[in-house]
């Protein structure tokens, strides 16, 4: 009985045999209980390329401060979870982020239950929302997204029940967790248009509300923030723009470090980096097409399912897509893209509501069996599982940690690695603000030298080392300023961005997964570098031990997302090759040049620039025109390269030539 009257508002018959078969409390906790084992058993051990997670395990243990606007709520909660007698302590935030995804299900589950009144339903478009590859990826690692769905949901659910209660302690609760959940993640400003439609609908049932205590228990929310001076003050290891004045307070909040936010509407539409297009491509890819029209359907019939609540989904999904998207910057990078799909799942959130409704209309529309439209999605929901699996466990993953931890250890104490891009530092800063190892290398951060208070702290946590300028611009502060300062005192490393002022006075060699900065005397022709001022021998002896010392089984082309973070790691494997190579080719070792490119290819086959270069040594050095042709031809075949190499042209026509020589003098030397 209680079933048929849970199911009545949409005629879902509720059988007896059905009832035999499916009981809802019994699937509800099979269902979660599932997927907190899925997610269990494919929870990142330890740190991750997968965005900012290095500095989110760092920030809570340390009690620092993360990138702005600081996280001062994930930094608090997240160190609680530090305590866990379990592990390391990366594996632990990675639970914190686990827990809070599993609750934000619940809430889901809960919202889509009082909306739809169909548990069979509700239970199916959680555990599909649950296994969709981005939710369940940013629910096994240490990062932002987890808890800021929780607060999502919440807040949804916390509406709802209000407009059943008409409580006013709940519009006092509302407001304290609206302010409370800012103090997270910024983007949950784009629902409030959503929010105050639903009271403003909602407005008779506002009467008595206290607006001053309404206005207080917001404010209230938003007292994390304090914690930013706090830690600040105390002077942590991560400390992102040392907020310890109000100036520096206020920059922090408002994200003071990146750019404004701008409407991109010239670029939202451009079919190829825009926007929109790679908004509906990820929403494909996640919520599966069969996802996305449910969700449609839901949209064009849902206004008479639900009334009370239609225009408030509506709005938040409007907001969560069209109006957000549209304030991403234009992009082309294809690593940058990879990143930015990250925030799309915020709109999944409110998507899924659309797609139970789209299950509920499918219901109607084959009344004898309402319960088979449900169903025929379980077996989705498997092979979901099947494929999302491999691509999203990070049970086994620790690319991130050993790539930091081999960089780490190939370099002498007191050494200066000058390195640049966030996954990279921050998983060093875990190596040495959590784990304490190779505290004796001193690393800078090329990007983070553009903030002045990055310098600033770079001086008084290493009284060794000499930074001449306030901020690093690449103009008149050149990085070659910073390496003058230091050199005399410190073996200096460097990796990427190629700073062009190093040109003139410094010869760079591969050495690891960096490259060894050598001064050269003024008398000295950059082009004829003598060999006793580079000691290539000695130089290759070390790089053979360093190699054989790294831990490289997860360095395996193939086993990630391509133009991912993790895809770039093992592709500067295949650079650091590659840069060896080229030092032994510019100094007259070509079959150890040949040697590095080789082993460059076999890292990453994808890797253009070994085969440019194999065929040069061929031809130039070792008289071999035909393997010329052989790795040209595989050079000028790869994706794009008239677009990224201005030689590529020439090196086709070259190429015919060396063809048609060959075929003259070699008959059957090529193809």
């Amino acid at each position: 009985m209680e079933e048929v009257i849970m199911n009545r508002e949409f005629e879902i018959p509720a059988t007896k045999s059905w009832k035999r078969v499916f009981e809802p409390r019994l699937l509800y906790y099979l269902v979660f209980i599932g997927i907190a084992i899925l997610y269990m058993i494919t929870l990142a051990t330890t740190i991750t390329a997968t965005g900012d997670s290095s500095e989110m395990v760092v920030s809570p243990y340390v009690l620092g401060v993360a990138h702005p606007p600081g996280y001062p709520l994930f930094t608090l909660l997240g160190h609680l979870f530090t305590y866990l007698p379990i592990f390391n302590i990366a594996y632990r935030i990675n639970i914190f982020s686990m827990f809070f995804s599993l609750l934000a299900l619940v809430f889901c589950f809960e919202i889509l239950k009082k909306l739809i009144k169909n548990d069979l339903i509700s239970i199916i478009c959680v555990a599909f929302l649950a296994i969709t590859r981005l939710i369940w990826e940013y629910s096994i690692v240490a990062e932002v997204f987890a808890l800021n769905n929780f607060f999502v949901l919440l807040l949804f659910y916390i509406v709802i029940k209000w407009e059943e209660t008409g409580s006013r302690n709940i519009v006092y609760l509302f407001c304290f967790l609206l302010g409370i959940s800012l103090t997270h993640h910024q983007t949950v400003l784009f629902l409030t248009p959503a929010f105050s439609l639903f009271f403003y609908q909602n407005r008779a049932k506002l009467k008595g509300v206290n607006y001053f205590y309404t206005a207080l228990l917001f404010f209230i929310g938003l007292t994390p923030y304090l914690f930013l001076p706090f830690a600040a003050s105390r002077m942590p290891p991560l400390n992102w723009d040392d907020p310890t004045t109000f100036e520096k307070f206020i920059h922090i909040i408002k994200r003071g470090d990146y750019p404004s936010p701008v409407v991109y509407l010239d670029h939202l539409f451009d079919w190829q980096y825009g926007q929109l297009y790679l908004y509906l491509a990820s929403a494909l890819r996640n919520l599966t097409p069969v996802g996305v029209i449910l969700g449609l359907i839901g949209i064009f019939t849902g206004l008479k399912k639900m009334r009370k609540h239609y225009w408030m989904f509506l709005t938040a999904l409007i907001f969560t897509t069209i109006i957000f998207i549209s304030l991403i910057g234009y992009n082309q990078d294809a690593v940058v893209l990879n990143v930015i799909q990250r925030l799309y799942m915020f709109s999944f959130l409110i998507y899924i509501v659309f797609v139970a409704l789209g299950l509920v209309w499918l219901g109607e529309k084959i009344k004898k069996f309402s319960n088979l439209a449900p169903l025929l999605c379980i077996p989705l929901i498997f092979i979901l599982i099947a494929y999302n699996y491999q691509k999203v466990d990070k049970a086994d993953n620790h690319l991130l940690y050993n790539f930091t931890g081999n960089m780490l250890k190939s370099y002498p104490p007191g050494a200066i690695m000058i390195v640049s891009g966030d996954t990279l530092s921050m998983g060093i800063d875990y190596h040495q603000m959590v784990e304490k190892h190779r505290r004796d290398v001193i690393v800078v951060d090329q990007e983070k030298m553009t903030y002045p208070w990055y310098c600033e702290q770079k001086r008084k946590q290493e009284p060794t080392l000499e930074v001449p300028f306030q901020i690093y611009n690449g103009t008149t502060h050149p990085i070659a300023e910073f390496v003058e300062a230091n050199y005399d005192h410190h073996k200096i490393y460097v990796t990427g961005p190629r700073d062009p002022s190093l040109d003139k006075e410094y010869v760079m060699i591969g050495q690891g997964l960096l490259r060894v900065l050598i001064k050269l005397p003024s008398s000295v022709n950059l082009n004829a570098v003598p060999p006793q001022l580079i000691r290539i021998e000695e130089k290759k002896a070390e790089n053979d031990i360093i190699w054989k010392n790294f831990e490289l089984k997860d360095a395996v082309v193939g086993r990630y997302v391509p133009k991912s973070f993790e895809g770039e790691i093992v592709t500067i494997y295949a650079k650091a090759r590659f840069n060896q190579g080229w030092a032994y080719e510019y100094n007259k070792k070509f079959e150890w040049a040949v040697k590095e490119y080789e082993e460059a290819i076999k890292i990453d086959p994808s890797f253009a620039s070994p085969y440019k270069n194999l065929g040069i040594l061929y031809l130039n050095a070792l008289n071999r025109p035909e393997k010329t042709v052989e790795y040209w031809d595989k050079y000028l075949s790869m994706d794009k390269i008239y677009e990224t190499d201005k030689e590529a042209a020439a090196l086709q026509q070259e190429l015919e030539k060396i063809r048609k020589y060959l075929m003259q003098s070699r008959p059957g030397a090529v193809k």
